[in-house]
């Protein structure tokens, strides 16, 4: 086959992968993007948005959902705050062997057991203003202290090992 773009011409399936149709319902819909290449720059190796205009992601990302099967309030927004927050880059730094993020250590990254629809409801309103604040080019550190002290909670830490964390 040849798809013809304007000007130019891809042959398939050499130069294009196939589709993923299994994972439509990931690719297509409202995702948290990780990226997949972290640069060690950053401080912390963990960067997330939710993206929620259907687009499909390169290679330089993973996409994320939750579960199918999950309670409701476990949301997007609930996901990006966990992935994104200490434990999780704590993690992905200790399985990391290589520049790229692999996809063991993010099935693994340990996720809170006690967060009620309430936290998670207070979580996702965090998160919210935080992307709100990012369109802006502002900070949000009351939504932040919220993510650190639910989450916190959630873990079960305490002040010794969050610092560590931090």
């Amino acid at each position: 086959y040849y798809i013809q773009y304007g000007t130019d011409t891809i042959i398939y399936p050499n130069e294009l992968k196939r589709p993923r149709m299994s994972k439509k319902y990931l690719l297509a819909g409202n995702k948290v993007l990780l990226v997949s290449d972290p640069d060690p720059s950053w401080g912390q190796r963990v960067k997330v948005a939710i993206e929620r205009r259907g687009y499909y992601p390169s290679e330089s990302f993973w996409v994320l959902a939750p579960k199918r099967g999950q309670p409701e309030h476990i949301t997007l927004e609930v996901l990006a705050a966990v992935v994104s927050w200490y434990v999780s880059n704590a993690w992905i730094v200790e399985h990391l062997r290589a520049p790229k993020v692999p996809s063991d250590a993010i099935k693994s990254i340990p996720f809170p057991r006690k967060l009620s629809a309430a936290d998670c409801r207070k979580l996702e309103s965090a998160v919210c203003q935080l992307e709100a604040a990012a369109q802006y080019d502002q900070s949000a550190p009351d939504a932040q202290l919220i993510i650190d002290q639910m989450l916190k909670e959630a873990y079960q830490l305490d002040d010794t090992t969050f610092e560590r964390l931090r």
